[in-house]
């Protein structure tokens, strides 16, 4: 069980490392992500001037480009 979810937790790695997302609060101001927390359920992001804000909860981020996180069974 623990290979499967370390396994699952590389891919994520993969494909969300790098993502440019926003916090709620501040929509206008695009970050990226830098390293996921997944027990946590947080992320390390940077803003464009290099600031990084450590363990930023997943429920105050949002993708930036919405249209390319699309699960299969999700309405476009």
């Amino acid at each position: 069980m623990i290979e499967a979810r370390s396994s699952m937790q590389a891919i994520g790695d993969w494909l969300f490392r790098g993502s440019r997302v926003y916090r709620l609060a501040e929509p206008d101001r695009m970050l990226t992500t830098v390293k996921i927390h997944w027990d946590s359920q947080t992320s390390d992001v940077e803003d464009g001037a290099g600031s990084v804000f450590y363990d930023v909860s997943w429920d105050e981020l949002e993708f930036w480009d919405l249209e390319g996180f699309h699960l299969a069974d999700e309405p476009n």
